[in-house]
């Protein structure tokens, strides 16, 4: 899915459910767009109203191995990025307990 490893695919869905305060995660950038090439990075945008982000970061980034990700929370965009997302992102999770 996006050029991600099937398995990575699964294992980063997997996270997200079954992490408390994970809202909804979209992928943005090239992968979202499909313009990507393999190196290219993960862009996605975390809805998180946990307390730990750096934990978030770390186990995303332990999830991916050889992909890099670039991780960014919805409650710290600048606009300039918001409108991006807003435009070509593409919702991979959504907390639908939240619904």
């Amino acid at each position: 899915m996006y050029g991600i490893n099937e398995q990575v695919y699964i294992k980063l869905q997997e996270y997200f459910e079954y992490t408390s305060g994970i809202e909804q995660v979209i992928l943005y950038g090239s992968r979202a767009k499909g313009t990507h090439f393999y190196s290219s990075d993960i862009d996605i945008c975390v809805t998180y109203t946990g307390k730990n982000k750096f934990d978030v970061i770390n186990t995303l980034e332990d999830i991916v191995g050889v992909y890099s990700i670039d991780i960014v929370f919805a409650d710290k965009l600048n606009q300039n990025l918001k409108q991006q997302i807003d435009k070509y992102g593409i919702t991979i999770y959504k907390n639908i307990t939240l619904s």
